[in-house]
Formats: C-alpha cells, sequence, structure tokens
C-alpha cells in the first residue's frame, strides 16, 4: 500500500490534471460553437450550389457530362484525407486514418493529398509514393483562400486526366457528441445532388462552358463544407475526450482520498492504542 505521503503527491497531480482537462474542455466548447456557426454557414452555401447544378443537369446538352455521371468501379481516383493536427480527441484520428489505409489498399489510388499534421504522419509510412501533403495544419484551410488553392489542385488533376474521381476520406460532425467517419466522392457528382427544376433553364453562354465554371467553383464550396465539418467534428470530440479525462480525475481523486482518509484513520487508531497501552503500562508499574 501506498504512503501517506506518496498518496498526498499521487492526488496532487491528478487535481492538475483535471484543472488541465477542465479548461481545455471550455476551449474546445468555445471553438467547437464558432466552428458550428462556419459549418452552418457553408452548408447553406452548398446546398444553394446543389441547387444550380441540379438545374444544369436538366439540360440534355449536359446531361452525359462525365462529371455528372455516377464514376464506374476501380478507376483511377485521388483521396483526400482529413485529420486533426494534435491528439487528445480520443479515436478521432484513429478511426479516419484506419478508413484512409483501408481505402487506399482496396482501391486504385492515383494521389493521397493530407490536410492535418496526423494524416500527413501515417501517410508518408502507408503511401509516401503518392502523397501531395497539401496543408500540414488543417486550421489554416478554414479560410476560403485556402479551399480554392485546394480545389485548383484537384481541378488539375481532373484536366490532365490523371485521376477520374475526387474521393474525401474524414469525419464529419452530427452534434456536439457524435460524429462519422465515412469516405464519399466529391466529384462526379451522384444523380441524387440537387433538386431538379420544373423546366428546363435558358443557359448563356454555352452550357458546356458553363458547366465546368460551375463545378469547379462547386468544388470549392464542397472543400471548404469537407474542411468545417471535419473541424468541427475535432472540436467536438476533444471536448468529449476532456470531459471523461475530467470525471476520471474526480474518480481517481475520490479514491485516493479515501485511501488517504483510511491511513489517517489507521495512523491516529495505532497512535491511540500506543497512548492507552502506555498508561496501561504505567498504571500496573505503580500497583507493583
Amino acid at each position: 500500500m501506498l504512503s501517506s505521503r506518496a498518496i498526498q503527491r499521487r492526488l496532487k497531480t491528478v487535481l492538475d490534471t483535471g484543472k488541465v482537462a477542465k479548461a481545455m474542455k471550455a476551449v474546445s466548447v468555445s471553438k467547437m460553437r464558432k466552428a458550428e456557426q462556419a459549418l452552418d454557414a457553408a452548408t447553406s452555401y452548398h446546398d444553394a450550389f446543389l441547387d444550380v447544378i441540379a438545374r444544369i443537369r436538366a439540360l440534355p446538352e449536359t446531361s452525359a457530362h462525365p462529371l455528372l455521371q455516377s464514376p464506374g468501379e476501380d478507376v483511377p481516383t485521388a483521396v483526400v484525407v482529413l485529420a486533426a493536427d494534435r491528439g487528445l480527441c480520443g479515436s478521432y484520428n484513429q478511426r479516419v486514418l484506419d478508413l484512409a489505409d483501408a481505402y487506399i489498399d482496396s482501391h486504385d489510388v492515383a494521389e493521397v493529398c493530407t490536410l492535418g499534421r496526423k494524416a500527413l504522419r501515417r501517410m508518408e509510412r502507408h503511401a509516401p509514393e503518392l502523397l501531395h501533403d497539401f496543408a500540414e495544419e488543417i486550421g489554416s484551410l478554414a479560410d476560403w483562400e485556402m479551399s480554392r488553392s485546394l480545389s485548383a489542385h484537384l481541378q488539375n488533376l481532373l484536366e490532365r486526366g490523371h485521376v477520374d474521381q475526387i474521393v474525401f476520406v474524414q469525419n464529419r460532425f452530427v452534434n456536439a457528441m457524435t460524429y462519422d467517419t465515412d469516405a464519399y466522392p466529391l466529384l462526379p457528382l451522384s444523380s441524387e445532388s440537387g433538386q431538379a427544376p420544373p423546366t428546363s433553364p435558358i443557359v448563356e453562354p454555352e452550357a458546356q462552358k458553363l458547366v465546368l465554371a460551375v463545378l469547379y467553383r462547386y468544388m470549392s464550396a464542397r472543400v471548404q463544407l469537407a474542411v468545417s465539418q471535419a473541424i468541427a467534428a475535432e472540436h467536438a470530440a476533444r471536448m468529449v475526450a476532456m470531459t471523461d479525462a475530467y470525471d476520471n480525475c474526480m474518480d481517481l481523486r475520490h479514491s485516493l482520498t479515501i485511501q488517504l482518509n483510511k491511513l489517517r484513520q489507521a495512523s491516529i487508531t495505532k497512535e491511540l492504542l500506543e497512548i492507552v497501552s502506555g498508561a496501561e503500562a504505567l498504571k500496573g508499574s505503580k500497583n507493583d
């Protein structure tokens, strides 16, 4: 059994750790709220783009465009992996990186773009020959300029015919307690994207030129939405992890306090017995 001094040292360490966890939880809550606001804005912009794409899809001259058709099986694919820059967020990074490893091993992957330090470190080991490190810190992609840069790189891959499909592997924010880990195609678009209009619109300029311009602008909006989802999910995961850590510290504090009280009680009882024994011994010697 630990000594009283050792338990006191451990109790102090646990209390200090609990304070850090509580502070990190408060920071994560604040950041998550801001990330949710950014996610709401990105979602609204993205949904508006889907309605525009649905109108373009209704045009006879664009309905057969390759970027508006479901991709075939085993086509050359660019995989974009989004993970966090840091840990202390539970299984957030492990889930997305394990899914990325499995996807790369089972598909025809031509290039891997990483966003976030954790994704870069894993892909450096798993697929170094395919790696294109776009942004080591995913937080730097929270602005539109960086999202446009990534979408421009992906657009270049499509135009050169290097890939036929772009797939994102990431965690997507659901609510403060939940996020989903998913691998989904960015382009080509599925046939379910957007709500088709009742009548075909009049298009100016040519529809073929318009569809490319709109799809590449949509790509920027979709990249921004993906990054916003990943950042919000990261802060939510860290908030939950720090809540669990703080609760564990409080449970350990309770357990250590009980141990310390038992040691103190045992020490007091021992001292009382020694006093009583000494008094009885003195009393006996006087009687003799």
